[in-house]
Formats: C-alpha cells, structure tokens, sequence
C-alpha cells in the first residue's frame, strides 16, 4: 500500500483483503502476524471495512498456526454466520426476480449476490447487508406493491403526492422485511439526481450480459458500465470502506479482457472520466490492481485526481467526529468536478436536496412538501454544527 503511516493492523488487513494471493503478500502477511498485533482490533477493522471473510480466508491459507486459536475460531464464525446470512439474501434475490418477472417488470441486480458470485467466484466471500436492484422507473409503484405484499415496509411510501415528490427528487428507496433481516434497495438512476452530470441509465438496459449466480443465470451490467458504477458509488461513499476498493480490484482481476477503451471514452462522455480515473488509482495504489499502462497514466497526468487519491488514502483508515469527516469528504467530493458551474451546482444540491431522512425528521403533509428544501440545510447545520 503506497501511502501513509497507518497501524500494523491495517496493514495486515489491506495485504489479506484479496482473493488471490501471490508470494510477496504472503510473506508480508506473515511477516506482519509475528509483531505485536492487537487481534481485537483487527477484527473489530475487518468488520467495519467489510471484508472479514478475506481476512479470515488470507489467514488460514498463509499462516494459520501463527494465529492464535480463539482468534481463528472467532474469525471462522464470523465467516460461517457471513456465508449464512449470504446464501439467505441470494435465495431472496431469485425469490424477488421471479416475482418481479411474472408481472412483467424488468429487473437488474448488481453488487450484492450477483458481484461476490461473479467476481470474488463465491457467494460467501463477500459482506453485504441488502440487495440492489434497478427497475425502469414506470414500474416503481407495481414494485412497491409487489414487494409490500411480500412482507416488505418501505423506507417512504411512495404513492401520493409525496412520493411523487420523493421519486423526482431521489434515485432509490429502501424497503425492509423480518425486522431489517432482509433489506432490498430498489433504484431508478445510478447517481443522485443533483449530480451535475445526468446519467441515462436507460442505456444500461441496452448492453446487459449474463452471470452465473449460484448456478442460476441472470442478467446484470456489461463489465464496461459495471466498472464505472462501482467507481460512482465509490465515489459517492467517498471510498470510506476497504470493501469498495476490494469489489474494484477484484473486478479487475477478473475481467482482464475488458474494452478498456470503451470504458474511458464512456466515462468521459458522461463526465464522469476523473471519478473513473480515482477509482483505478486507489484500486491501484492501495491493492496493487494490475491496469493498462496507458490509463494508469492518465491517472497520473491529472494532478486533482492523484490529490485526492492522496487524501482518501489517509482517510481510509482515519477516525473523526461526525462533523469532521463528513465536511472532509464533502470538500473532496467538490473537488472531482473539474468545472467551477459544476462544483457549484454539487454542492447546492447537496445540500438542499431533501432526503429520506429529512422526511423523517420532519414529517410534512403533501402540500408543503416544497418546505423540505429548507428543512435540509437547517437539518444539516443542526446536525454536523453543533
């Protein structure tokens, strides 16, 4: 990891958060497991940055005599409740799919399921909590019935005058069965609507590809509009999570034949080339990804996106107060937009558009819902300022 001074601990764990590994990791993961290593947190970091399995699996496989046994065992359990909480979520993914199907409402799963299957090459190796699905945005109320009549309650009901509201103005809605066990995020758009740049995700329906799912096939995005959506939603998350960079390293590592460049002349025809481009050089910097010479070194040409590299790499691993390491990441994510228009309208929209916490806090009726527009800064200013 080409950064920062950061704990023995961490870098423990960036060196097992692979699915593969060669001799030089090996050595440096038992290299590292003979010093002084406070297990408690590494476990506790694990958890937090989601990749627990890998540390577990890395473990095992490199130098598990070296390890104390109630340390492995209590990996190993982590492990086993991941692979069972897994392996729940991907039979109601299939469940969700088919009903969606026999209502004729097309529907594309990505991350979750479909990414630690397709990409880590095992269900179980991944940590994730919920499933993403995106829908046209036509079928939004057909599916909120559907899934209601599942058991499901959303987030935000979305018939009415409000939800009408809440669907112009947001791109997903959470909605949650058996008490938060089983958490599906349905999504009409891949990035906020405030973005300055729009992305048809229309498009996207156009170039889906087929893969395999615990051996059942299903259609996701074609690795070339795959890749730019883990770098948005990266982005967007501001890379807080060792997860985010491992789904993209491995992503990589799988798909070596990829139209590399279709995905640049892509991304800079939708504006979003400089939040590609970090996605690659953290994936790069951080877990050694192996990426073409020629966009690696566009990586470099750009002095804000080594920059801010830079900076989320010290971030990563880096504890703050709320206030702080929100307004921190808020600067950095500024600062990818290259035009001064386009920072100015990220940081507006940000900021004043309402959410589904803002309807939370402040349960408004239908007619004053244009109100929310004050209540998200005031919101804000109350929350991360005092």
């Amino acid at each position: 990891m080409k950064t920062i001074d950061i704990r023995p601990e961490e870098e423990l764990l960036v060196c097992c958060a692979r699915t593969s590994l060669d001799q030089e990791k090996s050595r440096q993961i038992k290299s590292f497991v003979q010093k002084n290593i406070d297990w408690s947190f590494l476990i506790q970091t694990a958890l937090n940055h989601g990749v627990v399995y890998l540390l577990y699996q890395s473990l095992k496989k490199v130098c598990p005599d070296s390890v104390p046994a109630d340390v492995l065992n209590q990996l190993r359990d982590y492990a086993i409740a991941n692979t069972l909480r897994n392996m729940s979520l991907t039979d109601e993914l299939f469940q969700l799919l088919q009903i969606f199907d026999s209502h004729n409402i097309p529907a594309v799963p990505y991350k979750g399921p479909v990414l630690a299957a397709s990409v880590y090459g095992d269900i179980a190796l991944r940590q994730f909590t919920d499933l993403d699905i995106i829908i046209h945005e036509q079928d939004i109320l057909r599916a909120e019935d559907l899934l209601i009549s599942r058991g499901y309650s959303p987030e935000f009901r979305l018939n009415g005058a409000q939800g009408r509201f809440f669907i112009r103005l947001q791109r997903d809605c959470k909605f949650f069965r058996n008490n938060g066990k089983f958490i599906t995020e349905i999504q009409w758009g891949v990035v906020q609507r405030y973005f300055p740049k729009i992305f048809d995700t229309e498009q996207l329906w156009e170039r889906l590809e087929p893969v395999s799912v615990d051996g059942k096939n299903i259609k996701t995005f074609s690795p070339e509009d795959m890749i730019l959506i883990l770098c948005l939603h990266g982005y967007y998350h501001c890379w807080e999570r060792l997860v985010w960079i491992c789904d993209l390293a491995e992503f990589i590592r799988v798909h070596k034949n990829m139209d590399w460049k279709r995905v640049i002349e892509k991304a800079h025809a939708r504006g979003y080339e400089r939040i590609l481009l970090l996605g690659l050089l953290l994936s790069n910097d951080i877990l050694g990804s192996t990426i073409p010479e020629d966009v690696l070194q566009k990586t470099q040409i750009d002095r804000t996106v080594k920059s801010l590299a830079g900076h989320i790499s010290k971030l990563l691993f880096a504890e703050h107060d709320l206030s702080s390491k929100a307004f921190k990441y808020f600067l950095l994510q500024i600062n990818i937009w290259r035009r001064l228009g386009d920072k100015i309208r990220y940081c507006v929209g940000r900021t004043i558009t309402p959410n589904e916490a803002d309807w939370v806090a402040i349960p408004l009726p239908a007619s004053l819902s244009f109100l929310y527009y004050l209540v998200r800064p005031i919101r804000l200013f109350k929350t991360y300022l005092f």
